[in-house]
């Protein structure tokens, strides 16, 4: 333990605990119906729908549906993931997940390829954003379009 020393009373006391938790039943939490439950405010201030989105993804997806009904845009796709580095195992036999980038929506307009994302100008800023959009450039030369 970082080279702390505990006392045997410590440790006994510890090892009760831990006996007891294992021994009793799990304790079942109580349900809120979700028209109880008071509305969870997100970091940026985005507002989800019943989908997940924020309202902003949604109706871009919505434009994006009616531009691809009128023919502007083609082979309209929603959530598409792109692998940004592939799961590596350590040394220690843990397993490192992968990192992903997950767009909002990508279709074709004109014959090229478009990428994406809808952002606000406080997650554009954030560091892990950055980097994906870098990676993105680097490994599949595609550059995200933000809306």
């Amino acid at each position: 333990m970082n080279g702390m020393q505990r006392s045997p009373e410590w440790l006994a006391t510890y090892q009760a605990r831990q006996k007891a938790a294992i021994e009793r039943p799990a304790l079942r939490l109580a349900v809120i119906p979700s028209e109880r439950r008071e509305p969870r405010i997100n970091k940026y201030g985005n507002e989800k729908t019943a989908e997940g989105d924020s309202r902003k993804e949604v109706k871009r997806l919505q434009e994006l549906r009616l531009l691809q009904a009128a023919g502007q845009i083609t082979n309209l796709i929603p959530q598409v993931r792109y692998l940004l580095v592939p799961a590596v195992r350590k040394t220690n036999g843990a397993v490192e997940r992968a990192v992903t980038y997950t767009c909002d929506a990508q279709y074709v307009e004109g014959g090229k390829l478009v990428v994406e994302d809808v952002k606000s100008e406080a997650t554009r800023t954030r560091n892990d954003y950055i980097i994906k959009r870098k990676l993105m450039k680097q490994l599949y030369d595609i550059e995200i379009l933000e809306i």
